[in-house]
């Protein structure tokens, strides 16, 4: 009897007495987490998140903010102490590195989010300065080879950018950027 059947408990010719001790995981592994990330990498890429068929809209739960992710005015109503403020605020006035879309563990790009949000909550121009400038950085980036480590930094330049706002020639010029990663070639994860 193959070794499968003898370790799968709801298999018909599984019996009790062949196990000894605990019953063993199955090699199966759920298909989920890699469904999600393909599905999470089209929408990026813009060619997952198409509908297949009409339906109404959903009625919205809760007002749309004015960003992407959220607002100035969103922003304003949270708190301004506490371990988590603290840590942002530290990491925002903090140094952040530079740029680097093909280093996995790459903090310059968390960073610039928090400069947005204490930039932002605070109305520090000097620190939206920085951010702008830390945005503008990462279009002069020109090292990344997996879609994995390009993917997992870009979202942070995205949501500073639409927090802190860029001058109209520097969002252009965000803009092509973004929109040229589309179409680079990276290897796989």
């Amino acid at each position: 009897m193959p070794i499968s059947r003898l370790h799968h408990p709801s298999h018909p010719t599984s019996r009790p007495q062949d196990r000894t001790g605990p019953p063993r995981p199955t090699a199966r592994r759920s298909r989920r987490p890699v469904a999600a990330a393909v599905l999470a990498l089209g929408c990026l890429l813009g060619t997952a998140c198409q509908p297949t068929r009409s339906a109404p809209p959903a009625a919205p739960t809760a007002p749309a903010p004015d960003g992407l992710w959220t607002s100035p005015a969103e922003l304003a109503q949270l708190p301004t102490s506490g371990p988590a403020w603290v840590h942002l605020v530290e990491t925002a006035r903090g140094p952040w590195g530079t740029p680097n879309l093909a280093d996995n563990n790459a903090t310059h790009d968390t960073s610039t989010l928090a400069g947005a949000l204490v930039a932002v909550r605070t109305g520090d121009a000097a620190l939206a300065a920085k951010t702008r400038s830390a945005i503008m950085a990462v279009t002069r980036t020109t090292s990344w080879n997996r879609v994995l480590e390009m993917s997992r930094n870009i979202t942070s330049y995205v949501i500073a950018a639409d927090l802190v706002g860029l001058s109209s020639t520097d969002d252009a010029q965000f803009r092509s950027f973004i929109s040229a990663l589309r179409t680079k070639p990276l290897e796989g994860h």
